[in-house]
């Protein structure tokens, strides 16, 4: 199935050429980056789709794309250990975020965005800065309703807080309250559930 999946966005990705179609040009090899970044873990090719995409999707000033393409090579460069590299990608794919206000999809974005660096600085131990993008994220969420957003947040947050269970415990019964109100399924959801059950 990945295999005829990937035939399928070759196919569109030629048609999409001849039609000088570039949004969905870029969005083609979004897809082929997703596959191989999700479903094969071929980092360097899903990296290689990327990069075809950004210079299109910046040209034409698609910033909710772009700010997409930047973030996947943010999390492809976290999974790699590349921290800094990291870094750079994911405060650019911020700042795409942050012009593209259009629409709820483009703007509930930004939260992601937060959480992104938040979770990068975790892993580089900068344990206040980690922290201070995750409550950017809650603050954002907050202010524009997303309730499920909200809740992965503060789920984030409470890892910021190492031998500190009460605080940690607090924040995961946060989290917990907002994902019970939203969506109990999601996998964010069931985790966070774990966490809790360990205390």
């Amino acid at each position: 199935q990945i295999d005829s999946a990937r035939l399928y966005l070759l196919k569109a990705r030629d048609h999409f050429i001849n039609l000088r179609d570039t949004f969905n040009l870029c969005s083609v090899y979004n897809n082929l980056g997703g596959i191989e970044q999700d479903l094969r873990a071929d980092f360097p090719r899903a990296y290689a789709y990327y990069l075809k995409a950004i210079p299109l999707a910046e040209k034409a000033g698609f910033d909710y794309l772009s700010g997409i393409l930047h973030e996947n090579i943010a999390k492809i460069k976290e999974e790699q250990a590349d921290y800094t590299a990291a870094l750079q990608w994911a405060q650019q794919s911020l700042e795409f975020r942050l012009k593209d206000t259009s629409s709820r999809q483009s703007t509930l974005q930004v939260g992601e965005s937060y959480n992104t660096l938040g979770s990068i600085y975790l892993k580089l131990e900068d344990t206040l800065k980690s922290r201070k993008y995750f409550q950017d994220a809650v603050n954002f969420n907050t202010r524009v309703l997303n309730n499920e957003g909200l809740a992965r947040s503060f789920g984030f947050i409470s890892t910021t807080y190492g031998a500190d269970d009460t605080l940690k415990l607090h924040y995961l019964l946060m989290s917990k309250q907002l994902w019970d109100a939203t969506n109990p399924l999601q996998a964010d959801a069931t985790r966070n559930e774990m966490k809790i059950s360990q205390y």
